[in-house]
């Protein structure tokens, strides 16, 4: 079970405690509802807010830790006052001791007798002779007797006159005084007399001015009435129970639940635990041999022998002896002091010491018996005096209920025993006074801070100082000091209870002290109020002081500067919803305080005041990270990131174990994408320096650790990160909408509802909650439940434009897009600013209508509101412009989603998939290989890499991720049809084939994947086959301009040249976007109409190819083609030379535009070209004749006979007509050959 440390309104701490324990005190009214818990005495938390302890804070009536409702002392309100002998007792604690009883919780006097009954402390045993330890050898205080009541020899318990110790001369001295201490004085006895100083006794008396610990107290909600002005007797009234576990009762008629005392008014009953009946030799002591144990028995023995000794440790001759002034008798040493010798019944008894003056003698049989054992006999009472008569029957009743009191009680007092030698032991460990010694006034603690202290500036250091100074006296300039200490920490941290304790502390001190610290403590306060020029006031003159004086002067003077750059006005009031209810009525008052802009000039000043104080702060102290980190504050407020990531780096170098510095590099390196070193930051805050950090930082931590598992696609450790932060704080309204995502992402719809519905740190009727649960409702396909969430939420939260956001996507589920358009559109009636639901209306509108005008009217409205754009809208945006095939607008969109949030994974895999379709294929490898050294863990990233390796003819990389993708997930036909496009396009077409069949034969729909089938059989030759299977895919998809394409490249081949261009027609004009995105179909299309005569037109089917793609080399080429034919050479030049710029191993372009020069008359030009034909592989022999003739014209008559004899060679095995070999043969020997 968890166990809490508890913490006063006044700051004291103790514990811990189990739950059990807690919600004891609380029902005892012993615990408030004031109090703070925690678990590991770093983060406190109201006791109210601790669900375990809700129920019983319900039934609690208690004000505060020993608190009393009335907040008056009950002793206070006795008329009259004792007698002054009393003024030796030690001295009370005025209103905070436990309440008095009162005369109903005394014994009551008898007839004519003014005297008190014996005093039983406040919540201690009634006192009796041998219920005291024995006194020591020497060195006992003489007592008075002076006044203090005696008991009558009528069976009533000794006063304390001879019995209590004599009041110390050292303590102060009340009339009040009860000495309430078990085993003699000290300051950590269990039961010890209260001392005025602080003291750490858990069960010990009340303190002064702090509310009491005391457990076992009074009750303090119902202080008894006060007695008549003297100690008269008198009836004795009835007054409300007392739930003090030892003490009397409170009612005369009520049973006693008092574990050693007498019962009251019960004759001559008796309900001692230890006490041994010395008149009928009956024993009723738990630990002794009572025969039949007479308290749980109807009808015990009349008068049964008990041999058993009911001394818990030894025997108490002396005591007994010492109290009825007799000698001892082998019965009456069966003590219970607690701390005699040991001694067996029938040894014989201790030496009798002289009888104690004024001591009365003893009863002569035990007043105290069990009620159950007999009638005792008891003298008469007075007329005045109040006695009830109980008969045998209520007294068996009643010593049966005690008996059960009793078992529980023996444990307890054994717990507090052990507890009083642990604290003792304790005590003389930490140079306490020992258990036994005479307690002294403890002075006031004074208290000295050490500045050093929190230099490494964490919270945990923070709170150690300022823990130290509590409940300590401070002389102005360790005031000064705190307050320094103060504000410091409210620099960083939120905590109202501390500024106000920092104003008040300030309120006090001397604003004109020419003391340093005093001046330290003023100017860190404005300095945290950001009045920079107040706080250089206070602190510039402790520059030349000491050198710490210095450091934390110019640190303070660096961190106002930079406090007042970001903005902080100088209560540091933000914007800010106070609810206030009147009449009924929420009314929303915003209290607003916007801090006045500065101009550029005085900007620049407080950056270059700002920068130079803390370089000089640095400087006195490198080691310190506080310096660095406010620099790196200040390079944020001047938009550098880069720079401070440079300087929280630093600041981690000079102390590693700076949490400030850590949380914020690893937020920013988030932020940026660098996830591997945010991770190193944030897990070092999360494993080693959670002690150090607030509660606040660790949630921090916790929540962007998560974030950077969601980047990485890691949803088990994510959910785990994202739950831990909010263990650690449930308000957390970012953490909560990014578990209910990542549920979602994962698909784990029942996970997430079983954590919505059943965590009681969440809040049902929290909108986020609400949202999460309808979120999983959806997931599961439980329309109805989810539904029913939407409308209860649209009832409780009119104004939130999410519910009905969600009711869109939810119809957009389940295909009812009217509905959902209908949706979407409240909730932008609702919040025009709900950007996502624009976005998805623009999605609407081309799924329903194929309406663009209708998207980008949404779209425009988004733009509006750029400075409310997020990753997410973005990226639904970028998926509008795909889906109407605007690829640029599309790549666009998705980058801009990129630039707000690098980690943003969807946005990233969709800029790759538009990279890889426009052929774009080493900026989408970018994009992916910086994933995977991230260590994003997504499939679909194999997946993508595999097609990207595979457009970069990596292939062996490509098959190396596709496989690891096909072995996790074998039944998935995209995967597989990845493979068979790695395999197609490495030329291995009947392993691509069979990926393809099998990709179709698990999806039928798929085809893409028979398409490619056709493909492989056309790249193999096999044109009768092609077509039938582009025939098949056309019926299914007849506007697919791809699928016309390839047709038309059959008939092609097939040299079928009005058929291919027909089918090339179809597929622009079914495909605009094809064509667009596929030039070269009019580049084919223009050189078939150029075939078929019809020059001009294909003229202008390649100009509209270069229209679409300007540098796309085959569209020049073509038009040079073009040119050449129509013999218009200068254009064919222009064109030819253009194209092979870019690609000269073109051997065909190289021999035209060769010929085209030669047309030209430029000979020697042609002949270069045509030589870079022959190099690049053109094949047809009859460009060896020409170059011979083009160089016998040009004189080179060796490079002619070279040529003319190539061409021989390479016609040996060819037809070439007799005339021409014959005329060749000629020039060979014309040229010597």
């Amino acid at each position: 079970m968890e166990r809490y440390y508890v913490k006063r309104p006044t700051g004291k701490v103790f514990g811990p405690f189990d739950q059990n324990a807690i919600k004891m005190m609380l029902k005892g009214n012993k615990l408030g509802a004031d109090a703070h818990v925690s678990t590991d005495k770093l983060t406190w938390q109201p006791l109210a807010d601790v669900p375990a302890f809700a129920a019983a804070i319900g039934g609690s009536t208690h004000i505060g830790l020993g608190g009393r409702e009335g907040g008056t002392d009950p002793l206070s309100t006795i008329q009259g006052g004792w007698d002054a002998g009393l003024d030796e007792l030690p001295g009370a604690r005025n209103i905070e001791l436990p309440g008095l009883r009162g005369e109903a919780d005394l014994p009551a006097s008898r007839a004519g007798s003014t005297e008190l009954p014996g005093l039983r402390g406040t919540d201690l045993p009634g006192l009796r002779g041998d219920n005291l330890p024995g006194p020591r050898e020497a060195g006992l205080p003489t007592p008075s007797h002076r006044g203090l009541p005696q008991t009558t020899p009528h069976g009533l318990p000794i006063s304390a006159g001879s019995q209590l110790p004599a009041s110390r001369s050292t303590l102060p001295v009340s009339r009040n005084s009860f000495d309430d201490d078990l085993f003699e004085s000290d300051d950590d006895d269990l039961f010890g007399a209260p001392k005025l100083e602080e003291e750490s006794d858990l069960f010990g008396a009340p303190k002064l001015d702090e509310d009491s610990d005391d457990l076992f107290a009074a009750p303090s909600s119902k202080p008894a009435p006060a007695p008549a002005p003297s100690f008269a007797p008198r009836p004795v009234a009835p007054v409300p129970l007392n739930d003090d576990l030892f003490g009397a009762p409170v009612g005369i008629h009520e049973e006693s639940d008092d574990l050693f005392s007498a019962p009251i008014g019960q004759g001559d009953d008796d309900d001692d635990l230890f006490e041994s009946n010395r008149a009928t030799k009956s024993n009723d002591d738990f630990l002794g041999g009572d025969a039949g144990f007479s308290f749980l028995d109807e009808s015990p023995p009349a008068a049964a022998s008990d041999a058993w000794d009911d001394d818990l440790i030894g025997n108490n001759s002396y005591q007994a002896a010492a109290t009825s002034g007799k000698a001892s008798t082998p019965d009456d040493d069966w003590g219970d002091d607690l701390l005699g010798g040991s001694s067996a019944p029938s040894a014989p008894a201790r030496p009798v010491a002289a009888p104690r003056p004024s001591s009365p003698s003893a009863p002569a049989n035990d007043p105290f018996r069990p009620a159950s054992t007999g009638q005792r006999s008891v003298p008469a009472p007075s007329p005045t005096s109040a006695s009830v008569v109980v008969s045998k029957d209520q007294a068996v009743s009643q010593d049966k209920k005690r008996g059960l009191m009793v078992m529980v009680g023996v444990p307890i007092v054994a717990v507090l025993v052990l507890g009083a030698a642990g604290m003792a032991a304790y005590n003389a460990f930490s140079g306490s006074e020992g258990l036994l010694d005479t307690p002294t006034v403890q002075q006031v603690r004074t208290v000295s801070l050490a500045l050093d202290a929190i230099k490494p500036d964490n919270f945990s250091d923070f709170q150690q100082v300022m823990d130290s100074a509590a409940g300590g006296k401070l002389d102005p300039p360790e005031a000064g000091k705190l307050l320094a200490v103060e504000a410091l920490f409210l620099m960083r941290y939120e905590e109202p209870s501390i500024a106000k304790r920092a104003e008040e502390r300030a309120n006090a001190l001397p604003k004109d002290s020419d003391d340093a610290f005093i001046a330290l403590g003023l100017g860190a306060l404005e300095a945290r109020s950001a009045n920079p020029e107040a706080a250089r006031a206070y602190l510039e003159p402790l520059i030349t002081r000491t050198e710490e004086l210095a450091y934390f002067a110019q640190l303070l003077i660096g961190i106002g500067e930079v406090l007042s750059l970001e903005g902080v006005t100088k209560l540091r009031a933000q914007a800010e919803v106070v609810e206030a209810v009147e009449d009924g009525d929420e009314q929303e008052v915003v209290a607003e305080a916007a801090p006045v802009p500065a101009s550029e000039a005085s900007q620049a000043l407080l950056v270059a005041r700002a920068q130079t104080a803390l370089r000089a702060a640095g400087g006195l102290d490198p080691k310190a990270a506080a310096p660095l980190y406010w620099l790196a504050r200040l390079e944020l407020k001047r938009a550098k990131p880069d720079e401070a990531i440079a300087l929280f780096e630093r600041a981690i170098n000079a102390d590693p174990t700076h949490v400030a510095s850590r949380l914020s590099a690893g937020r920013r390196y988030y932020m940026r994408g660098d996830l591997n070193n945010a991770t190193e930051h944030l897990q070092k805050i999360i494993t080693e320096l959670a002690g150090s950090a607030a509660a606040s930082e660790r949630g921090e931590a916790h929540h962007l650790m998560g974030m950077v598992h969601q980047a990485r696609r890691q949803s088990t450790e994510a959910i785990a990160m994202f739950t831990e932060a909010l263990k650690i704080d449930a308000s957390r309204a970012d953490t909560l909408r990014a578990l209910a995502e990542e549920y979602e992402r994962a698909k784990m719809y029942k996970e997430a509802l079983n954590f919505f519905t059943t965590d009681r740190t969440l809040g049902q009727q929290d909108p986020e909650v609400m949202l999460g649960i309808v979120r999983s409702h959806m997931g599961l396909e439980q329309w109805s439940e989810a539904i029913s969430y939407l409308e209860r939420g649209q009832q409780e939260f009119p104004e939130d434009a999410r519910f009905p956001f969600y009711l869109g996507q939810l119809n957009e589920l389940r295909g009812t897009f009217f509905d959902a358009r209908k949706a979407f559109e409240r909730s932008v009636e609702i919040d025009p600013a709900q950007l996502t639901a624009h976005a998805s209306l623009a999605q609407l509108a081309w799924r329903i209508d194929k309406d663009v005008a209708r998207g980008e009217t949404h779209v425009k409205k988004i733009a509006a509101q750029v400075a409310l754009l997020d990753a997410p809208v973005a990226a639904q945006v970028a998926e509008y412009y795909y889906l109407v095939g605007r690829r640029d607008l599309s790549k666009q969109w998705n980058q801009e989603a990129l630039r707000l949030d690098p980690n943003f994974w969807n946005a990233r895999l969709a800029l790759s998939r538009v990279l890889l379709e426009e052929g774009e294929n080493q900026k989408a490898l970018t994009l992916l290989e910086r994933a995977r050294t991230e260590g994003i863990e997504d499939i679909r990233l194999s997946a993508y890499l595999a097609d990207a390796y595979r457009q970069s003819k990596r292939f062996d990389q490509a098959i190396e991720e596709i496989n690891s993708v096909i072995e996790q997930f074998p039944g998935n036909e995209d995967y597989i049809f990845i493979r068979g496009r790695i395999y197609f396009d490495r030329g291995n077409y009947d392993t691509a084939r069979e990926d393809f069949n099998k990709a179709y034969e698990l999806n039928p729909r798929l085809h893409e994947a028979y398409f490619y089938v056709g493909r492989s059989a056309f790249e193999q030759a096999d044109y009768n086959n092609a077509k039938r299977i582009f025939r098949h895919v056309l019926d299914y998809q007849p506007n697919n301009g791809e699928f016309h394409f390839f047709m038309g490249r059959t008939f092609e081949e097939e040299d079928n040249l009005a058929q291919a261009l027909e089918s090339y027609r179809r597929a622009t004009v079914v495909d605009p976007e094809f064509g667009n995105k596929n030039p070269s179909i009019y580049i084919r299309r223009g050189r078939i109409l150029s075939r078929l005569g019809y020059t001009r037109e294909g003229k202008r089917d390649i100009t509209l190819a270069l229209e679409r793609a300007p540098h796309l080399n085959e569209a020049r080429l073509a038009m040079g083609e073009s040119d050449f034919r129509d013999r218009n050479y200068k254009s064919a030049i222009k064109h030819y030379s253009d194209a092979l710029t870019q690609a000269p191993e073109d051997s065909e372009g190289q021999y035209r535009l060769g010929m085209s020069y030669i047309y030209e008359g430029q000979r020697p030009e042609g002949a270069r070209h045509l030589q870079l034909a022959i190099r690049y592989g053109y094949s047809n022999p009859d460009i060896y004749r020409t170059l011979g003739y083009l160089y016998k014209e040009l004189g080179q008559s060796r490079q002619a006979l070279d040529a003319f004899k190539s061409f021989i060679r390479e016609t040996a095995n060819h037809e070439v007509p007799d005339g021409v070999r014959r005329e060749m043969l000629r020039q060979i020997s014309e040229l010597g050959g």
